[in-house]
Formats: C-alpha cells, structure tokens, sequence
C-alpha cells in the first residue's frame, strides 16, 4: 500500500495542522503500520517524529537520503519480524 500527498506550504502552518490531520485519520483507520516520510523546506526530523511521522527530510536532502532512510528501515522491519 502507497500513499503520496502533496501540499503547497502555506501561511500559518496550515501544512502542520493537515499532516497531524493526516496522522489521526491513518490511526482512526487502523493502518499507520505503513512508513510515514514528510519533506519540504519548513520540515526538518525533529519536527517530523513531533508530528507522528517516521522521518522528515528539510532544506539540503535529497532523493538519495530518502532512499537510504527507506530502505534502513526496510532491513530494521526485516531483521524485527524474523526475531
């Protein structure tokens, strides 16, 4: 299952009120077992794993470290579920 939003950052952090929106629909919902990763230029990791998402990548990432973080945690989900 893949998900993708999209959202101009806007005045007033709207775009923070919609990504934890975003966070409580998934739980209402059951499936927040899925990767949650939020980017863009006023996102940075700490502000991320605040809002309820896996990882943020700001100002100065790129689709590789997307990439690597993605499939890190792959292999962490990977080695868990064969303990």
């Amino acid at each position: 299952m893949r998900f993708s939003i999209s959202q101009t950052v806007t005045q007033k952090d709207v775009h923070i009120r919609n990504l934890t929106h975003f966070i409580e629909l998934l739980e209402a919902e059951n499936v927040r077992e899925i990767f949650l990763i939020v980017g863009g230029p006023r996102i940075n990791h700490k502000l991320a794993k605040e809002l309820g998402y896996d990882a943020g990548f700001g100002q100065k990432k790129y689709a590789s470290d997307v990439a690597s973080f993605i499939v890190e945690a792959l292999k962490r989900k990977r080695d868990q579920d064969a303990s």
